[in-house]
C-alpha cells in the first residue's frame, strides 16, 4: 500500500520539479497526478472550438507527459492514480461535453503512459440542484460516456474510478449528487464492467464528498467491498469542500474509516488529496504541512494493515 498526495496544490506553488521533491522528502511514496489544472473554467464551460488547449496538442502531451515521467523517476515516486479534468459533462451544451470526453480519453492515455493503472473521471451531472437532471436521463448519459472509454482503457491497461459528487444550494447546504447513493454506485460499476466483459471499472471513495452528503464510511466501505480501489482522503466541516487534513475538519469519524477498510481487506493506497492543507499555508510551512500529511497517511496505512481491532 503507498502512501500518496494530489500534486496540484504543490505544483502551483513549487513547479513540477520542486512539488515532487519535496513530496518526496515528506515521506509519500506516491503521487495522485491532476491533469484538471491544465484547463480553466471558461476553456472548459464556453468553449468556441473543438480545439482545447494542452488535450488537442499531440506533441504538447508528449512532452508534458515524458517531463512528469521521468521527474517521477528522478524522486523514486509511483503514479498510484491520476485524475481526469472536470465536470466531465456540461448541461445543455454538446460541444463543451464532447470536449471534456475528449480530455477524458487522452487523460487515460498519459495515465497508462506513466504506467498508472487507475484514473478518475467524474461521473456526469448537473451541479445546479434546481435543475436536476432526470434520474432515467444521467443513468443513460452515463454509461454512455464512460462505456466510449474502454476500448482506451483495454489498450491502456488503466482502470477508470468513479468518484461520489455533492451539490450545494444558494444557501450553503450540500446534498448527495450522482454516486453518493452506493447502492446505484455498485449498480454502474457492475453494469459497465458487464459491458466492458471485465473488471475495467472500479470506485475512488471520497471521504468529505461522503461527509457533506451526511452517509456513514463504514457502511458506505462494506457495501462496495472489492469495487472500492482508490480513495480521496480528506477533511472539512460538514458544509465546505475543503480537502483540509484528517483531524482538521473537526467531524468525520476516521475509526468508522478504519473499520469499513478493514473489513473488506482494502487493497488500494492511502491518498490524501488535500489540496488546501498545502494551499493555503506559506511557503516556508509547505515543508512541514506535507510532513503531518505523509505522517497521517502512514499512520492510517499502519492501522488499516494492522493485526490489531480499532
Amino acid at each position: 500500500m503507498y502512501t500518496s498526495i494530489s500534486t496540484g496544490a504543490e505544483i502551483a506553488r513549487l513547479g513540477i520539479d520542486g512539488a515532487f521533491a519535496a513530496i518526496k522528502k515528506a515521506g509519500f511514496d506516491g503521487l495522485d497526478f491532476g491533469l484538471d489544472n491544465l484547463l480553466t473554467w471558461r476553456e472548459i464551460m464556453r468553449p468556441e472550438t473543438n480545439i482545447l488547449p494542452f488535450f488537442s496538442d499531440d506533441a504538447e502531451i508528449a512532452r508534458y507527459t515524458a517531463l512528469i515521467k521521468t521527474t517521477a523517476e528522478k524522486y523514486d515516486l509511483k503514479f498510484v492514480q491520476f485524475h481526469a479534468p472536470f465536470p466531465s459533462y456540461v448541461p445543455n451544451n454538446a460541444l463543451a461535453s464532447e470536449n471534456m470526453k475528449m480530455a477524458c480519453r487522452k487523460s487515460i492515455e498519459i495515465c497508462g503512459a506513466c504506467g498508472c493503472d487507475k484514473i478518475v473521471i467524474h461521473p456526469c451531472f448537473s451541479g445546479d440542484p434546481t435543475a436536476p437532471l432526470d434520474p432515467e436521463e444521467e443513468w443513460n448519459i452515463n454509461i454512455d460516456f464512460y462505456s466510449s472509454f474502454i476500448p482506451t482503457l483495454k489498450a491502456c491497461g488503466v482502470k477508470c474510478c468513479l468518484e461520489n459528487m455533492f451539490i450545494t444550494d444558494k444557501k450553503g447546504k450540500s446534498y448527495g449528487a450522482i454516486c453518493s447513493d452506493i447502492t446505484e454506485t455498485c449498480r454502474y460499476i457492475d453494469t459497465l464492467n458487464e459491458i466492458a466483459g471485465e473488471t475495467l471499472f472500479g470506485f475512488c471513495l471520497d471521504t468529505g464528498h461522503l461527509l457533506m452528503a451526511g452517509h456513514d464510511i463504514t457502511f458506505a466501505i462494506q457495501k462496495l467491498g472489492e469495487r472500492l480501489i482508490a480513495l480521496h482522503v480528506h477533511d472539512n466541516d460538514g458544509y465546505h469542500d475543503d480537502h483540509n487534513a484528517p483531524y482538521l475538519g473537526g467531524i468525520q469519524n476516521w475509526n468508522r474509516f478504519f473499520l469499513g477498510l478493514r473489513a473488506i481487506g482494502y487493497k488500494g493506497d492511502m491518498n490524501m488529496e488535500t489540496g488546501n492543507a498545502v494551499g493555503r499555508v506559506p511557503d516556508a510551512l509547505i515543508p512541514s504541512t506535507l510532513r503531518l500529511l505523509a505522517d497521517t497517511a502512514n499512520y492510517f496505512r499502519e492501522v488499516v494493515l494492522a493485526d490489531e481491532t480499532v
